[in-house]
């Protein structure tokens, strides 16, 4: 146990030794995990707002007065590009509406009354669909009143969201790449300085397993340099962001959640968890060369 203690204090005194590697790593990490904490709090916050995107992009058939929906669904599912046919009852999409009426009960009362919105079916399509010309044969057959394709601010926030996808995994994969390598180089270099200091422990009978365990909990606090101020600060800005949206436009956040204790711990253990992994990769099989 006091062995052990020594040498998490060496590990505290070799990461202010080397403090301008320390804070290279710690702010590259701080850099990869408050983008990573901003994209997990805004895709668990705007769940609701994805839904409802994806469901502008889904074709919609209103069935014809008269009709049953499942057995529209069923023939029209039997087609080659139709890869799924949902019934949405007419209830269902008036309390996917009812948000956005919160404050406009007389217009909600106005989609409620009978037969004011038709059961319809959402299509999920094969890619590379032609909507149009699929649109224009869905409208001749019987027992369907209007189809609903995609429109264009649907389409273009798909773009955005394909766009941020890509680009932002590349950027997040950047930065994590870029403080894995820091933390790396950083417990490689110091292993290099004190490749005397690790020889002479090793000769006085201290444990490899122990001397490996000082760099290890240096990269570990690399890590909880970077990783913690990371997730309290994203976690901070999403509640403020969070509570602007659902002032600003209550009717379409009043869903957003706002940031959880659970996935801020996980947050706040992913910094710490990186540096930890970068310094075993530094460190593997070094003490046992040393020695």
């Amino acid at each position: 146990m006091r062995e052990a203690g020594y040498f998490a204090r060496e590990a505290g005194l070799g990461m202010a030794r080397n403090w301008r590697a320390t804070a290279a790593a710690g702010l590259l990490l701080f850099l990869a995990i408050l983008f990573l904490s901003f994209a997990v709090w805004l895709r668990s916050g705007f769940a609701d707002l994805y839904d409802y995107v994806e469901d502008q992009l889904t074709m919609k058939l209103y069935v014809a007065e008269g009709y049953e929906a499942d057995k529209v669904a069923e023939a029209i599912v039997d087609m080659s590009v139709v890869e799924r046919a949902d019934k949405v009852t007419g209830e269902e999409q008036l309390a996917a509406l009812a948000r956005f009426f919160q404050d406009k009960p007389r217009l909600l009362e106005a989609f409620s009354e009978d037969g004011a919105i038709p059961d319809s079916i959402a299509l999920q399509l094969a890619p590379g669909t032609d909507y149009a010309q699929l649109a224009a044969a869905f409208g001749e057959m019987d027992g369907i009143e209007k189809v609903v394709y995609p429109q264009a601010l649907a389409e273009q926030a798909a773009k955005w969201a394909s766009f941020a996808r890509q680009y932002g995994l590349l950027l997040l994969a950047l930065f994590a790449a870029a403080g894995f390598l820091t933390v790396f180089l950083a417990i490689r270099l110091a292993l290099l300085q004190r490749s005397r200091e690790i020889r002479l422990k090793l000769l006085l009978g201290a444990s490899p397993h122990l001397v490996a365990m000082q760099y290890a909990l240096e990269g570990l606090g690399m890590g909880l340099l970077g990783g913690a101020p990371a997730a309290a600060v994203s976690a901070v800005g999403y509640e403020a962001l969070a509570a602007a949206c659902r002032e600003q436009w209550p009717a379409v956040f009043a869903g957003m959640t706002g940031a959880t204790a659970s996935t801020l711990t996980v947050l706040l253990a992913v910094g710490p968890l990186f540096g930890l992994l970068a310094a075993y990769t530094a460190v593997r099989g070094w003490i046992r060369h040393a020695a």
